[in-house]
């Protein structure tokens, strides 16, 4: 699938169910009550502020992770060739797929705070021996820190869309399987799906702030606001995630698939369905399919896979 494609794709992916689209939206919303009640001005009466601090605060923690979790199922769904957005079942394993990508997270933005840490306090123990060259060097450490957030972000979504596909929190930390991936897809095409996720971003963004402008011209502006964590968040989220997952099923080959047996085989780089016989040693046909469905993947397991010839 092409950049191209996977942008269309991923665009109109978050309306194909307006009910999990808007249950995802409350979710996000729980997760953000401070964000709602700042808007609101309830932080500024110091008598509650802070009761509602530390109930925003749990609320947000609990419901985030459960916010995190729907992105990987997000992931799980789109890696398996699903077309509509996942159900909101199993919570427990939201909760926990919630923790793992948390955990993701501290890895992967662990290196920024070193860079700061170490570096500051590096130019801080300098300071008196380097003089004006201090001001130079803090610049330089800030556009390292700067370029490294630009470029960890895209294979911080890879690392989740491997740790989805292999649904092992340790596959999100295999940098070379995972940058090998990114070589094999393409750098190139990884940039232009980050710089189309940038602009539609913008895009909603902006639609986002007309909407909270007009509102608050009605005197509404707390309205604006919960749409804006309704609606406009969940929608660049869901597009996002389903965009990472369907750059990272872009290098695939596609499958030949028992229609009989279920077993199935993933080509190989190089090789085309016409290489391959149209039937199976168990006599059923093959057909050939982009992706894996969980049902076929179910049915087939790891030892129908050569019964294919």
């Amino acid at each position: 699938m092409k950049v191209g494609e996977i942008v269309k794709n991923s665009i109109k992916y978050p309306f194909s169910d307006w009910k999990k689209l808007l249950i995802f939206g409350i979710l996000v919303m729980l997760s953000s009550l401070n964000y709602i009640f700042e808007s609101m001005g309830v932080l500024q009466s110091a008598g509650i502020t802070l009761i509602l601090l530390a109930i925003s605060g749990l609320f947000g923690l609990i419901f985030g992770l459960f916010v995190y979790g729907y992105k990987i199922r997000i992931l799980k769904y789109s890696l398996a060739g699903f077309e509509e957005l996942p159900d909101f079942n199993n919570g427990f394993d939201l909760f926990v797929d919630g923790i793992k990508i948390f955990v993701v997270v501290i890895g992967y933005i662990l290196p920024f705070f070193l860079i700061m840490i170490v570096g500051g306090l590096g130019l801080g123990l300098t300071a008196g021996i380097m003089g004006n060259s201090v001001v130079i060097l803090l610049g330089i450490l800030i556009l390292i820190a700067i370029f490294y957030l630009i470029v960890m972000l895209p294979v911080f979504l890879m690392a989740l869309a491997n740790m989805a596909f292999y649904d092992d929190l340790g596959a999100a930390f295999e940098v070379r399987e995972i940058f090998k991936k990114i070589s094999n897809i393409g750098w190139g095409n990884l940039v232009k799906l980050y710089i189309s996720a940038i602009i539609i971003g913008l895009i909603v963004i902006i639609i986002g702030a007309f909407i909270v402008a007009l509102f608050s011209l009605a005197s509404l502006k707390i309205v604006g606001v919960l749409l804006i964590q309704l609606l406009i968040v969940p929608y660049i989220e869901i597009y996002i995630y389903r965009s990472a997952a369907l750059f990272y099923l872009s290098e695939s080959n596609g499958y030949l698939v028992c229609e009989k047996c279920g077993g199935y085989y993933q080509l190989q780089p190089g090789e085309s369905p016409e290489d391959f016989s149209d039937k199976c040693e168990c006599g059923g046909t093959l057909k050939f399919s982009e992706v894996l469905s969980l049902d076929e993947e179910s049915e087939s397991e790891a030892g129908s896979r050569s019964g294919i010839n």
